[in-house]
């Protein structure tokens, strides 16, 4: 029986990795529509983008959702989302310059929202999952859950939360809230 080499074992498993592709899934030749912006000032606008969203502190913000298969961005990540994988850089690359329009008019109407938020906003659990439910739906950035803030417990307190600490972050959780709902209401204008 012959033991396989060290040569032959390391090609086997670079032909594993995470970057192939398969019949229905090659990347087409075209090439992505011209902007006037290279692919580095799209991704740097993009992840600008993200950046100012995630500052806001109101819910959990992941990368952007590109209408492509896995296997193209499947091989590198980074704070926009995954890397083109060989082969796939102009499709990547078209699918940020259509999607970077749409991010900058959420961003955009994210940021304004949350300096105009409704003081007697109440918070509501089922209003709040509709609402990340409906950015959600836009399919432009990942989504995650509402931010909160828990009071911790406090040996002072029986080791619970100090009535204090609870009321501090029952109105942080308000505020996120609030800001959730003006963000979701400016988005849908």
């Amino acid at each position: 029986m012959n033991k396989p080499t060290l040569g032959s074992s390391f090609v086997v498993a670079l032909g594993l990795g995470g970057c192939t592709t398969t019949g229905t899934d090659v990347p087409s030749t075209e090439s992505p529509p011209m902007t006037g912006e290279s692919r580095e000032e799209i991704h740097q606008a993009i992840s600008a983008d993200l950046a100012k969203l995630r500052e806001l502190d109101v819910f959990f913000v992941g990368g952007v959702i590109r209408d492509l298969p896995a296997e193209a961005t499947a091989c590198y990540f980074d704070d926009i989302g995954g890397l083109p994988c060989p082969g796939w850089e102009d499709e990547v690359a078209a699918a940020d310059a259509k999607l970077r329009p749409s991010l900058d008019k959420l961003v955009e109407g994210a940021v304004a929202a949350v300096a105009r938020i409704d003081s007697a906003y109440v918070m509501n659990q089922e209003r709040v999952a509709t609402e990340l439910a409906a950015l959600r739906s836009l399919q432009i950035v990942e989504i995650g859950e509402l931010i909160t803030t828990v009071a911790e417990n406090n040996p002072n307190c029986y080791n619970l939360p100090c009535p204090d600490d609870q009321a501090a972050a029952d109105e942080e959780n308000r505020l996120r809230a609030a800001k959730l709902d003006a963000i979701t209401k400016a988005v849908a204008e």
